[in-house]
Parts: structure tokens; sequence; C-alpha cells
């Protein structure tokens, strides 16, 4: 299994942390949302939803996905330093 750089590491955290700051923008398409809403929301019977409803949830979710992939990106090198299951500790 190949190492992730250092270097690719912290240009990824840049990346989300520049989009978490910077960005009021949506990461995923709005029309794309509202119809995986709606399709999904389909099963339960005819539900009706407000525009600010939707543009909440939409905003969590992408704040949810924004932070699994940020401890992805943290926790996957140290899972990947760690030699033969000793885990990886601070000495202090």
């Amino acid at each position: 299994m190949r190492l992730i750089s250092s270097l690719a590491l912290v240009r990824a955290l840049r990346e989300i942390r520049y989009y978490q700051k910077n960005s009021s923008a949506l990461l995923i398409p709005k029309a794309a949302f509202v119809r995986l809403v709606k399709e999904v929301s389909g099963y339960y019977g005819e539900v009706r939803w407000q525009s600010s409803a939707i543009m909440a949830l939409q905003e969590m979710s992408e704040a949810v996905l924004v932070m699994y992939f940020e401890l992805l990106y943290v926790s996957l090198p140290l899972l990947l330093i760690s030699d033969k299951n000793s885990p990886v500790m601070r000495s202090g």
C-alpha cells in the first residue's frame, strides 16, 4: 500500500479549509440534490418540501461530507504509519 505524501495531505487540508471559510457556494448542484431528496422522500408517500428546508438539508449534508473527508485525510496517514499493529503514540 502506498503512503500518501505529506505534500498531498497538506494541499488537501488547505483546499478543505479554503472551501469551508471562503465559499458560500454549494458543492452539490441544487437541482440534483432536490431530485435526490424528492426521490428518497417519495418512499414515505407524498411529501412537500419548503425550499428553505431543502437548502438547510443540503448545507448540513455537505458539511457532514466535508468533515468526513477531512477526518479521512487526517487519520489515514496515521493508520498507514503504524507498523504491524503497534499503535501510533506520541512520546512525551
